[in-house]
């Protein structure tokens, strides 16, 4: 086709979504290879850094100065889809784009789908199940007819950077130094200072924390727009507010991982470099955003992602949390495990935390011992979607521990079990008639925990095993650790099944913190 065929092409959405429409427009051009306008952002040096160095781009302009100019051949809106606004087939001579115009006018007009062109949350939901059905995701869910061959991983749209890198990182005290980057807050000029995409504070502090302790060299560096309550004391190097586009490129590129939710730094990081992120998803659907090259992880306890389902989800969850269980749910130790296996190649494929019920793996796996009684009781009845077996102090244990206003969180050597075996009966005792109290159908008493004492001293079984959940607080065994804890000190080693479940239900769901 001749270089003469004009293209003009507006953006719709925010940077990843932008990302996301250069990359289909960048293989319309690999296939036709004519003159191409943006219309995009209309801050300039958003454009300038989309728009530096690539061939495909002829010019780009404020979305403000968008018009129907016939200048051009075609105008295409482009946002899931393409949508026609003018075409002069006129100067078009190549047959094969003729068609395509016509299966995209054709999609347009069918009123099965003619909903996904209105930009509004109420349809774009509608558009993720359409993608599902399709088995299409983000990144070709605009090839409506599959022309274009695009492929489902990764973008062939590559941000470039525009500066000298050496002399950023330089004057950010990063060259020399290894550094992991994050993101934790929304734009200031947002009417909300708030997202349930972001991860809760407290698991930001503890990830890094232990991430620290095992990459001692390793600098945190907090990137963004923010407002000043969400500047985090875990960083080493706070940047919030202080960088250009082109200086966040080059830091996004050189940082070993970047944690974050979904959202449009974590595709900038894939377009410019193709390194792993660390993507914790809960309102977006991961089978739609997720990159294969990234560590991502979702809990999905709330079986369905609520991301365009209403008007207010970018403001607040759905169910009504003021800290959303889908980002909750995911804790510190999970994510931290999580690396670990990428860095031993011991994840799946897509790098993806499944949600593929993984009780009957526990079950059969003959190096787990644990409680059957328990185990029939409970454990069947959970939908486990990871596990893993590691060894701790006993002392690191927590335990929830039963009151009249509900469950709350204490250290073992705190629970009513451990005082027992200390040498005070009459305190469990008490405890007891507290547990009747809130529930009839309590199993324990202090008759039954005798005998299990008596049990424990002459025959203690070493090989069952003490589960617990993400946080350490134990699910089943909280009697035998007691125990443990009580004979041998909190340093004393034991094997613990950690496991996470879609619903904890009971201790889980009311622990007070």
């Amino acid at each position: 086709m001749k270089k003469e065929l004009n293209v003009a092409f507006r953006l719709n959405g925010g940077i990843g979504t932008y990302i996301y429409e250069l990359n289909f427009i960048y293989y319309f051009w690999g296939k036709y290879k004519c003159h191409i306008d943006i219309f995009a952002s209309n801050n300039d040096e958003l454009n300038y850094g989309l728009a530096a160095g690539q061939e495909f781009i002829e010019n780009i302009y404020p979305r403000s100065k968008f018009t129907k100019d016939y200048k051009y051949a075609l105008i295409i809106d482009l946002n899931w889809f393409p949508n026609i606004q003018y075409v002069d087939y006129k100067r078009i001579t190549d047959v094969s784009l003729i068609q395509i115009l016509n299966k995209w006018q054709d999609f347009y007009d069918n009123e099965s789908y003619n909903n996904f062109f209105r930009n509004d949350d109420m349809y774009e939901y509608s558009i993720y199940q359409y993608c599902i059905a399709k088995e299409k995701n983000r990144m070709d869910v605009s090839d409506i007819g599959d022309d274009f061959s695009i492929e489902k991983d990764y973008f062939k749209y590559k941000l470039k950077t525009t500066l000298n890198e050496e002399k950023i990182l330089c004057n950010f005290n990063l060259y020399d130094d290894e550094y992991v980057t994050f993101q934790y807050g929304v734009n200031q000029n947002t009417s909300s200072g708030y997202s349930p995409k972001m991860w809760i504070p407290e698991q930001i502090k503890n990830f890094f924390k232990a991430y620290k302790d095992l990459n001692k060299n390793v600098k945190i560096v907090q990137l963004g727009e923010s407002h000043e309550d969400y500047f985090l004391d875990v960083v080493d190097v706070c940047l919030v507010n202080k960088t250009s586009f082109e200086e966040l490129k080059i830091l996004l590129k050189h940082a070993k991982y970047h944690l974050d939710g979904e959202c449009g730094m974590v595709h900038m990081r894939n377009s410019l470099c193709n390194k792993p992120s660390i993507v914790l998803f809960g309102q977006t659907p991961l089978q739609i955003y997720a990159h294969k090259s990234d560590i991502n992880l979702e809990n999905n306890n709330c079986n369905i992602g609520c991301s365009k389902l209403f008007t207010g989800w970018k403001k607040r969850c759905l169910l009504g949390d003021e800290k959303p269980r889908c980002m909750a749910n995911i804790t510190a130790d999970m994510v931290l495990e999580r690396i670990k296996r990428y860095e031993v190649g011991a994840c799946d494929s897509f790098n993806i935390l499944k949600t593929k019920n993984k009780l009957d793996e526990i079950i059969s796996n003959p190096n787990i011992s644990i409680d059957k009684e328990w185990a029939n009781d409970w454990l069947k009845k959970q939908h486990i979607y990871d596990y893993f077996v590691e060894e701790i102090s006993v002392g690191e244990l927590l335990f929830a521990k039963i009151t009249e206003d509900g469950l709350e969180l204490h250290h073992l050597n705190k629970s009513p079990a451990y005082i027992y075996f200390a040498g005070d009966e009459n305190m469990y005792s008490k405890y007891m008639q507290t547990c009747f109290k809130v529930n009839k159908k309590n199993e324990h008493s202090v008759e039954k925990i005798k005998k299990l004492k008596e049990s424990l001293d002459k025959d203690f079984d070493s090989s069952k095993m003490i589960v617990v959940d993400g946080m350490n607080c134990i699910l089943d065994g909280a009697h035998r650790a007691s125990y443990l804890l009580n004979k041998y000190g909190k340093d004393y080693k034991v094997n613990i099944l950690k496991i996470y479940c879609r619903n904890f239900g009971g201790a889980r769901s009311f622990i007070k913190f």
